[in-house]
């Protein structure tokens, strides 16, 4: 094979390549990107549910029971006089209580949170929070902030299509940070106060917990993390109906054991928030077309206490790695049948391990596998230089045989002696396998 040829066949699959590598920049594969960011998620194996966080939705059962929304706060009450006496730790309400109901039924909810002494409540951004003036914020009544332990914002940001993979951690406005809800509360669960926070806005967020480990949670942009999901609503966390928790209350004797289920809130996280169809906005996640709001909160604190999160591989390393593919793929490919490069290219580029890349002690490493994908196929369908006709199917005309090198010839050499080249699949393999894959409010 002579050197302008060699040259012709290295120089079409690798400005193509250059050209993917120009489209992954641009942002045009995106959407490819998006889609196939959510095929891993479903693919790989998800972080287990932490025991210590609960769930009390306002479901069709509890609606069924109670009536249309809203309900009497007198009913809230009830439920934080339940949590409390059953001894949870902290409960966070996806509830926003930002208007008057009546002054028996507030100040009645007022004094349960009071009593209570470890609840959280949300505000909501009404618009983009503006960087330096105030923003246009709905917040609870003022009686029911003064007695709330927390209050955390509970926005959240769809991507181009419409999916919620992320969530930001903090939103800075006017000189103050606002923290997320959940944020919030796992900052206080684990005893990390404001001092010990250390943000790199972009890179990562650093937890130091008195007397425990630092907690590195990275960040795909600005101060938003991509939330590493436990799994489907209903088969990951502990969940109970509202009714069912208010109903053991009021049925507790004096001097009795605590009925079920109120001795599973014991030290426990709760949540609470709606869950019933109609009375919620659902949004598509990763693992399912119709997710409560509320879970994306759940999610986000239990990346948090079980160390486990999700971070993206850098666009220079990136771009590092598909060079590195090109090079290979460039040397290799034309080596082999036009239809075996293609089907060597669609099999082992684009699949990811069955676990995942391991990116040091509870991460999972997220690397674009659409741009190696398209390189990989563009390359396999560039020209290969043929060789005489002799020994080829002149009859079909189907293929040809190709020209190898003489150092990939000396290695694939049949035992025969007889020179034909036989180039082995884990070469092929292990050239064109490309490692992209994840390791891993209402009102009232």
């Amino acid at each position: 094979m002579n050197l302008k040829v060699r040259l012709g066949s290295a120089a079409l699959p690798s400005l193509l390549s250059l050209g993917c590598l120009a489209l992954l920049a641009s942002g045009v594969l995106d959407p490819i990107e998006l889609v196939t960011l959510d095929w891993r998620f479903r693919l790989t194996p998800r972080p287990h549910a932490s025991p210590e966080i609960c769930v009390i939705e306002l479901d069709q059962k509890s609606f069924s029971r109670i009536g249309q929304w809203p309900w009497p706060r007198t009913r809230h009450a009830a439920l934080l006089d339940a949590l409390h006496a059953a001894g949870a730790r902290m409960v966070g309400l996806d509830i926003l209580f930002s208007e008057q109901s009546g002054p028996t039924t507030d100040r009645a909810l007022a004094e349960a949170m009071q009593r209570a002494g470890n609840i959280y409540l949300p505000i909501v951004f009404n618009t983009a929070p503006p960087k330096d003036s105030l923003p246009d914020i709905l917040l609870p009544l003022e009686q029911f902030r003064v007695c709330a332990r927390g209050l955390g914002f509970i926005n959240f940001y769809s991507d181009s299509d419409g999916v919620n993979r992320s969530i930001p951690l903090i939103l800075r406005c006017a000189g103050r940070d606002y923290p997320q809800l959940a944020f919030s509360m796992a900052c206080d669960y684990l005893g990390v106060p404001g001092r010990d926070i250390s943000l790199r806005a972009g890179r990562d967020l650093t937890l130091t917990p008195s007397g425990g480990h630092p907690i590195r949670i990275p960040l795909a942009a600005g101060t938003t993390t991509i939330i590493n999901w436990a799994g489907r609503w209903d088969s990951s966390f502990a969940r109970y109906s509202f009714c069912d928790v208010v109903d053991a209350y009021n049925s507790r004797r004096p001097g009795a054991l605590l009925p079920s289920p109120l001795g599973d809130f014991k030290g426990k996280i709760v949540f609470v928030g709606l869950t019933a169809p109609g009375a919620f906005d659902s949004q598509p996640v990763p693992v399912e077309a119709n997710y409560p709001n509320l879970g994306l909160h759940v999610n986000l604190l239990n990346s948090i206490l079980v160390n486990r999160f999700i971070t993206r591989m850098g666009k220079g390393w990136e771009a590092l790695f598909v060079i590195l593919i090109i090079v290979l793929m460039c040397r290799l490919l034309p080596l082999l049948q036009p239809l075996r490069a293609l089907l060597a290219a669609i099999l082992y580029s684009p699949r990811p391990p069955p676990t995942g890349f391991s990116a040091g002690p509870g991460y999972g490493l997220s690397q674009s596998i659409s741009s190696p994908a398209c390189r990989s196929v563009i390359s396999s369908l560039s020209p290969t230089p043929a060789s005489p006709r002799r020994g080829s199917r002149r009859a079909s005309g189907r293929w040809h045989t190709t020209t190898p090198s003489p150092a990939f010839t000396k290695c694939a050499t049949s035992p025969s002696g007889s020179g034909r080249s036989s180039p082995s699949a884990a070469v092929v393999a292990a050239a064109c396998r490309s490692s992209c894959s994840v390791s891993t409010a209402s009102r009232n």
